[in-house]
């Protein structure tokens, strides 16, 4: 087992979005739909932006190229529990380093997002 944590403050990811320019390199479609869906989209972005950094540092590879972030996806169960998408890429990048399961946890406020994984 193997936890990553990251927090993200929300004023340098905000800048990011208002720029709008090389977020498929960061974020998968169906984050940026959710993203530009939500009255709080920067917290949001952000959240999501930690859950790529803290499943970065549980597996220990960090960005390296290995994964591209937008190839860790964020999406919910029907409760509203966030998880990782379980794409072929994450799958095998899971089997690769030893884990078969990922659980994540975003919080955030005004100001930061915090995200944490946990790798089984």
């Amino acid at each position: 087992m193997k936890i990553g944590v990251d927090s993200v403050e929300v004023n340098r990811i905000e800048k990011i979005l208002k720029l709008r320019k090389n977020l498929e390199k960061i974020y998968s479609k169906t984050e940026l739909d959710n993203i530009y869906n939500c009255k709080h989209s920067s917290q949001r972005a952000s959240g999501y932006f930690a859950v790529k950094e803290a499943f970065l540092k549980a597996i220990g590879i960090g960005i390296n190229g290995e994964i591209s972030l937008s190839d860790i996806s964020v999406s919910y169960l029907e409760n509203g529990q966030p998880i990782v998408c379980n794409t072929e890429k994450i799958k095998n990048l899971l089997i690769k380093y030893g884990f078969s399961d990922c659980e994540i946890s975003i919080t955030h406020t005004k100001d930061l997002a915090t995200a944490v994984c946990l790798l089984k």
